[in-house]
């Protein structure tokens, strides 16, 4: 009864390697399988029987040892689908068709042109962590995803990735969709980089699932949906945005970095209902209500990016004023769920004339978890606002109470208005070694707040974010105080005791005398 177990079950086994190509290993690991192994007796046959069917099925049927080389899989304009069969000279017309045909460590590789009325996908691709499945144009080629004259609603998106893993899609212009541009849907281990997309009715770029990467992307005249205003006070999107997954749960492990967007009618970049997020190295400007806006988030890290405007046209008309730089919020909390904006760090960041800089916004929503709590604020630049530098909305009574709030090292003007801080719960608040340089407001009571010229540069836009480094003589090198923040925005390494605002002024040899005790501080 063994051998003819042993037997039916390899031969199920290698049925399943000539479907699948998988590799021959799958013979062998029917023998670990937790049926096995029952007995000593059981454990010797199989002992005896491993070498004898790997040698009589591998001659016999001639199994492939190793699996298939990765391979080039094309498309073209002028491919396709039916009669196509992948290779150069007789590529297949869609991402989809090709999608279908890779396997792990393949690269769909696009021929330059503009594919016209395209709504295309990426459905179940499936690389691996060693071997992903890479979709670039071919040799460099200009290639254009053009959503024009395509049926694509609000939700829909002229390239979707869908419920995939281990895909990177580099390289591609995505425009005119009367839905979003590039879609990454309830996927993993994706990378979306190197990618223009524009002239979208809603996002641009919108991501859920988790351990994805976007970067290196620009995206613009995004959410057009709400040109002028059209949805009043509410209901437009983001120009890049994370989202749940369709089961409700967070997008986790998301990173957002060195991408450029600006002139959108929705937020700049928004991850919401996710955790584990870095938003690092990215240049916002001239969006609509808030550069960066985080919603229902944890575990999140905002780092080093340049957040500015320097036009009217997208300012919100019930404000007056530009979008703000950072914003946090949390809308629709779940009540009783725990859910709610929380562990975020908001560092090395560079504001300069938008309508507050940093800012919280209470929903009003009767949830206890409307709230805020170990929020950690430090070395950022914010300069030239045109409403209160810092506002954070009171949380009343019926909330959880903000605490574990951290505000340092902190280089802050006064907004236009006159106000650089306006905290509706300081108790929560830590603040100490910043410099406000048009006076030192009462909720500063902390040490080492002072009130001196920081000495920049030449702190304007135009100079770029550069502009806003310290001068050899600043009074703040050196004093500001020692956080759990070892980088600044250039990614040198800080000093200590640091230098306050976003530039380390003289950052340490990393020789073991001075590593060492930066690790360990």
């Amino acid at each position: 009864m063994v051998a003819i177990r042993v037997g039916c079950t390899l031969k199920k086994c290698f049925f399943t390697h000539q479907q699948s190509g998988t590799q021959m290993t799958q013979i062998f690991q029917i023998f670990t399988d937790k049926n096995f192994g029952k007995s000593a007796e059981i454990n010797f046959i199989c002992a005896i029987c491993v070498p004898f069917f790997v040698l009589v099925f591998g001659t016999i049927f001639s199994v492939p040892a190793i699996a298939q080389s990765p391979q080039n899989i094309f498309v073209s304009v002028t491919g396709n689908d039916s009669t196509g069969d992948g290779s150069l000279g007789n590529p297949y017309r869609t991402l989809y068709q090709a999608g279908r045909a890779a396997q792990p460590g393949d690269t769909i590789l696009v021929r330059g042109g503009t594919y016209s009325a395209t709504k295309d996908q990426l459905y179940y691709v499936y690389g691996t962590a060693h071997l992903p499945i890479t979709v670039r144009p071919y040799n460099s080629e200009t290639v254009i995803f053009d959503g024009t004259g395509a049926d694509i609603s609000r939700a829909k998106s002229v390239v979707l990735i869908g419920e995939s893993a281990h895909v990177i899609f580099d390289g591609f212009e995505v425009r005119n969709s009367g839905g979003r541009g590039i879609t990454v849907y309830d996927s993993s281990f994706i990378i979306v980089r190197n990618n223009r997309v524009h002239d979208v009715q809603a996002r641009g770029i919108s991501v859920s699932g988790d351990h994805i990467t976007v970067e290196n992307n620009e995206i613009w005249n995004a959410v057009l949906e709400n040109t002028n205003e059209v949805h009043g006070t509410s209901g437009w999107s983001s120009a890049l945005s994370t989202n749940e997954r369709p089961d409700g749960t967070w997008s986790t492990d998301i990173t957002i970095r060195d991408n450029t967007v600006h002139n959108s009618w929705g937020e700049g970049i928004t991850p919401g209902h996710a955790q584990f997020v870095t938003i690092m190295s990215n240049t916002v400007f001239n969006t609509y209500s808030a550069n960066i806006y985080l919603n229902l988030v944890s575990n999140v890290v905002v780092d080093g990016n340049f957040l500015y405007a320097t036009s009217e046209v997208y300012n919100r008309s019930d404000h007056g004023y530009p979008a703000h730089g950072i914003s946090l919020a949390n809308e629709q909390p779940v009540p009783g769920g725990g859910a709610f904006t929380r562990d975020v760090t908001i560092s090395n960041n560079i504001i300069v004339g938008t309508g507050r800089g940093i800012n919280y916004w209470h929903t009003g929503l009767n949830a206890a978890e409307n709230t805020y709590t170990n929020v950690k604020i430090f070395y950022n630049v914010v300069i030239y606002s045109r409403h209160d530098a810092i506002h954070f909305d009171p949380v009343g009574s019926a909330h959880i109470a903000p605490s574990g709030v951290f505000f340092q090292n902190n280089i802050v003007l006064n907004g236009a208005n006159g106000v650089a801080a306006n905290i509706g719960n300081p108790a929560g608040w830590t603040i100490t070694h910043n410099d406000w340089p048009d006076g030192v407001p009462a909720v500063a009571s902390g040490a080492g707040n002072i009130a001196v010229d920081p000495q920049f540069n030449s702190p304007m836009i135009g100079n770029g974010a550069g502009g806003f480094a310290l001068q050899s003589t600043s009074p703040l090198i050196g004093a500001g105080v020692a956080v759990d923040r070892f980088t600044d925005f250039a990614g040198n390494f800080r000093a200590n005791p640091p230098t306050m605002g976003a530039f380390e002024s003289n950052p340490p040899i990393l020789d073991k005398q001075t590593f060492l005790p930066l690790v360990v501080r």
